[in-house]
Order: C-alpha cells, then sequence, then structure tokens
C-alpha cells in the first residue's frame, strides 16, 4: 500500500498505473485509460493474469531495475530504486 501511494504522487502517469492496479485486484477486470475515462478490456485473461502473479519471484522494470521481491507467503513487496521527487521547498 505504501509503494502505490508513493507511485500515485509521482505523476499522472504513474498514478493512472496505480489506479488501473487497484482495480484489477479489486474488480479482477483490466482497464484501458482513454479520453473517455476506464474502459474495460474484456480479452485481457485476467484468471492467468492472477495465476502467474502468485508464481512470480521478482518485479523488474524494462530498465531491467528489480521494483519487488517476493516475501514470506504469497505478498509481494515492492521497493522503489528510482528517485522519488522531493516536496518543492518553500522560499521564506
Amino acid at each position: 500500500a505504501k509503494a502505490l501511494a508513493t507511485a500515485a504522487k509521482l505523476d499522472r502517469r504513474s498514478a493512472t498505473g496505480v489506479e488501473i492496479l487497484q482495480k484489477l485486484l479489486k474488480e479482477k477486470t483490466f482497464y484501458a485509460s482513454t479520453s473517455r475515462g476506464f474502459e474495460p478490456l474484456p480479452r485481457f485473461k485476467s484468471e492467468l493474469f492472477f495465476q502467474l502473479w502468485q508464481k512470480i519471484d521478482i518485479i523488474t522494470t524494462q530498465e531491467n531495475k528489480n521494483i519487488g521481491e517476493r516475501v514470506k507467503g504469497n505478498g509481494i513487496s515492492l521497493r522503489f530504486t528510482f528517485p522519488v521527487p522531493r516536496s518543492p521547498r518553500k522560499r521564506l
């Protein structure tokens, strides 16, 4: 939950990705972000996705950075390997 909250604050695209992932986990339906809002993708096989999700040990980005590892049990623990933007400094 902390990783998703952090990702949602990075930028608009990341926030959209977090929302799509949350909808997938809750509704078992994958959505596309369109100009008309979120639209379900009926051809996405959520059963297959969740079968694979249970078997993966590491989540890797396209830049080959590990951002998640399986921990005890079935959960995946996400950790960020990229800098998280700092809050803007207030000028005095």
